[in-house]
């Protein structure tokens, strides 16, 4: 297994690669196909980013928002400069319990979210038969084939890991990579931002993997159509804490959202070089996790184990049978923390773990 930089600065971006099979690399249709996935990843990151800035005060009108607060309090006889003062050390004090707070959650001893309980009571093996049986109505309709028809798609027509690109913007959160005992591997982020300033400070953390299925591994489809629903499973928690607004000053914010996406492609060469072709369009979504502002509240947010992405349903004029059909899957955190104390930490990890899916002909 070998680790790769993939950005000119690693180091600020976050951005690492990790090849699964280090012995067989991909060929170079897919390694470039893979860097222009990253590109635009990566300009649509920064694009949101942007998006969530332009909605934000900027310094200078926060700092004017500031002088009319105080020249406010001045005029009804408020000593500002000792408000100022005393503000100041409530705010150190905030920060110094916050810090002291996330090594707590953050340590291996604190106690697990819900969401790996979850995942530890429930059998792995069960999993392709609920998800058959749910997404796809024929089965249902005829289970005396259910049984013959996993077992024939048991080890073929599997989606199956062969890189991950993870972020981690700054090293705010650490990460570590597992092979566990099932076949399956994990990514797990701990740690978190903390805000010690009214700038807003943004982070993302996550990954994006990339799965691969062989021409002769995709089963015949008597429609000649295809259906997939891929799944990652995500465990652990987050913790939120803003603290109130001060008298003077911008409103104190802990935020989280998910981005998730799915995405079918193969590589292709024209003209002007190598591209990616989708197959069928990209399957974006986001939740809102987590939005404390302006509160002595503290918030949790427990991952429900399993995350399924929209379903793609595609037909035979959409890809090529001579190349391999591969598919990649991003579930990124953003994070934005405002105020000093504010915080977002893992609580105490917050673990990304790969599982194989089928790709099943539709009825």
């Amino acid at each position: 297994m070998s680790v790769q930089g993939s950005a000119d600065h690693p180091e600020e971006s976050g951005e690492v690669r990790i090849w699964l099979d280090e012995e067989n690399p991909p060929g170079k249709s897919i390694l470039d196909a893979l860097e222009l996935l990253r590109r635009e990843q990566q300009t649509e990151l920064i694009q949101r980013e942007q998006i969530g800035e332009g909605t934000l005060p900027s310094l200078e009108e926060e700092s004017l928002s500031i002088d009319i607060q105080e020249e406010l309090l001045r005029s009804q006889g408020v000593d500002v400069d000792k408000m100022r003062d005393a503000q100041a050390r409530l705010d150190n004090l905030r920060l110094q319990r916050m810090m002291q707070l996330r090594d707590q959650l953050t340590s291996p001893k604190a106690p697990q979210g819900v969401g790996s309980a979850a995942l530890n009571d429930r059998p792995s093996g069960d999993l392709d038969v609920e998800m058959y049986r749910d997404g796809y109505s024929y089965i249902v309709e005829h289970p005396e084939l259910l049984d013959s028809l996993l077992e024939t798609l048991k080890e073929n027509s599997r989606f199956k890991l062969f890189a991950v690109d993870f972020r981690n913007d700054f090293n705010v959160v650490g990460q570590t990579w597992r092979d566990n005992n099932d076949g399956t591997r994990s990514l797990e982020f701990t740690g978190g931002p903390t805000s010690n300033s009214f700038k807003t400070h943004r982070y993302t953390f996550g990954a994006t993997l990339h799965f691969t299925i062989r021409p002769e591994n995709i089963v015949p489809s008597p429609s000649r159509t295809w259906r997939t629903a891929p799944r990652l499973l995500q465990y652990g928690a987050l913790f939120s804490y803003s603290g109130e607004k001060p008298i003077v000053g911008g409103d104190r914010y802990s935020r989280c959202w998910r981005h998730t996406e799915f995405q079918l492609w193969q590589p292709v060469f024209g003209p002007d070089g190598p591209g990616v072709r989708n197959v069928g369009a990209p399957q974006r979504e986001t939740d809102l996790l987590l939005d404390q502002t302006n509160t002595y509240w503290d918030a949790t947010y427990h991952m429900p184990a399993f995350h399924l992405f929209p379903q793609a349903v595609f037909g035979e004029r959409d890809f090529s049978k001579a190349t391999p059909l591969n598919a990649s899957l991003t579930m990124h955190f953003e994070t934005a923390v405002k105020g000093t104390g504010a915080v977002l930490y893992t609580h105490p990890t917050v673990t990304i773990r790969t599982q194989n899916w089928h790709l099943f002909p539709a009825p």
